[in-house]
């Protein structure tokens, strides 16, 4: 996709993974998980 030059997000809610993760996407979220009833 960057030799297309589209942009893409990384949204991860472990934020280890995340800091690793910076090669894979032009940005990266980390967005804490919230457990479901």
């Amino acid at each position: 996709m960057k030799t297309e030059d589209i942009k893409t997000v990384l949204i991860n809610s472990n934020y280890d993974i995340a800091l690793t993760s910076k090669e894979l996407s032009d940005n990266v979220v980390s967005v804490p998980r919230t457990p479901t009833p």
